[in-house]
Parts: C-alpha cells; structure tokens; sequence
C-alpha cells in the first residue's frame, strides 16, 4: 500500500481517469484501493470511489461504520494510505457543531472564518461574498445577531453558510440533517441542489433516505470495514437494511 497522495487541483485527473476534454470535467474526489483508520486500528479497507462534478454521494451505515472516517480522511484528518486525489478547494460541514454557542461571534463572523484559509492577512475578508453566503440559507437578516442566541438549526444553516463561502468544488457534510426543523432542512436541500447544478460535487453522510433519493446519484453502503458503491435506488432497494 502506497502512502496518501496530497490532494491535487482538479484540473489534474486521477491517473486512472481519462485525460479531460472540452466535454468532460475530471472528477472532483478519486479514491483507489484505500484504506482509513487511526493509530493502528484500520476503520475501512480498499475504498475506491470517483465523484463528478455536479454529482452526489451518500453515504449509509450504521453509526461507527465509517462514514465519518472516510470523510475526515479525505479532509486529512485520520491516517489514509492508498490513492486519494480530490481538488483543493473543499467546503466541510462537520456532524457537530465545532464552534461554543457561547463564544461572542456574530454569525457573519462565523461565516468569515470560511474566508480566513484563502485570504491574506493583509487584506480585509469579502463582505459582500459573507452576505451573499448567509442569503443563500435565508439568515441575511441574522447577520449581526450572535451566534449562541440563534435556534439549533439557525445555526446549522450559518455553519453551511460558512462551508458554501468560498464556492467549493467539493462539499463534504457529515450528518447535516440532524435534529434539522423544517425549515431549516428545506434549506439545505435547496443549497445542495443549486451546489450540484453549478457543479460542485457533493458528498454526504446521512441517515435519511429520502434525502439520499431526492439528491444523490448513487450511495456508498458501510458495513464491516467496507464500503459498496450502488445506484441509489438499487442501495435503497436491495442493500440497506
């Protein structure tokens, strides 16, 4: 087993990959024989999945099945050894939230945290891309109020706000519709939506099958330290219990 590859641009295709012509985008996320774990213990084995731009995966199983570890390995998070070539430019929405409530930022400054990775110290962060950003999930009015006052999943859409920021090419999202009201979770649904029309791939962990029906292409099926890639209606279908 090769060590990971650092991640490359994507207009560098995965070696497997055919080369990109004028009609067809390299994928955004490539995985070959990989595996992810932490220390010493090996989590999953021999992972190989490709997605487009444009495309989504779900990703189903059993809590402590790996989905988490995949998406933190792709993020360079976890030990990973194998084949991962994925774009630069990776927008995350972690399975809980990573910042206290009761820290004094507004959800603007949430959002500008977004910006901090890709922007000079020197120079002021974008606040029209802020705004635009918190439009995006209906908070534009919220901008200013802090981030602790705001309702669970108030907080959940500036947390996407802060991942969608800077227009990614790949959008991770690790369990994004829990405890969501529904407001909130027909957001998100149209946020990911319109990510896939301006082509950003999407990967998303997720107990909910609808959404894995409504939005993704095909799903990744966890079990016993593997991972299957299906259409998702077949998954849904024959491949989840």
């Amino acid at each position: 087993m090769t060590p990971m590859t650092p991640p490359t641009p994507a207009s560098t295709p995965a070696t497997s990959a055919p080369a990109a012509t004028p009609a067809t985008k390299p994928p955004v996320l490539v995985t070959e024989n990989l595996d992810l774990g932490y220390d010493a213990t090996t989590i999953l084995e021999n992972v190989n999945l490709t997605v487009a731009p444009g495309a989504a995966l779900a990703l189903i199983g059993a809590n402590g099945s790996g989905k988490s570890t995949l998406l933190k390995g792709i993020l360079g998070m976890c030990r990973a050894t194998g084949v991962l070539r994925c774009v630069n430019n990776i927008g995350y929405v972690p399975q809980h939230q990573d910042i206290d409530p009761s820290f004094p930022v507004t959800a603007q400054g949430v959002v500008a945290m977004g910006l901090s990775a890709t922007t000079p110290w020197w120079r002021r962060v974008d606040s029209n891309k802020i705004s635009s950003a918190l439009a995006r999930v209906n908070l534009e009015q919220k901008a200013t109020e802090r981030f602790g006052s705001l309702s669970g999943g108030q907080r959940q859409r500036v947390l996407i706000a802060r991942a969608i920021v800077t227009n990614p090419a790949l959008m991770l999202l690790d369990e994004p519709f829990n405890g969501l009201d529904t407001t909130s979770r027909d957001v998100l649904v149209r946020v990911l939506t319109e990510l896939k029309q301006q082509g950003t791939g999407v990967v998303v962990s997720t107990h909910d099958y609808s959404l894995a029906e409504q939005l993704c292409e095909q799903t990744a099926v966890f079990a016993d330290g593997h991972v299957a890639i299906y259409d998702t209606a077949d998954a849904l279908l024959h491949h989840v219990r």
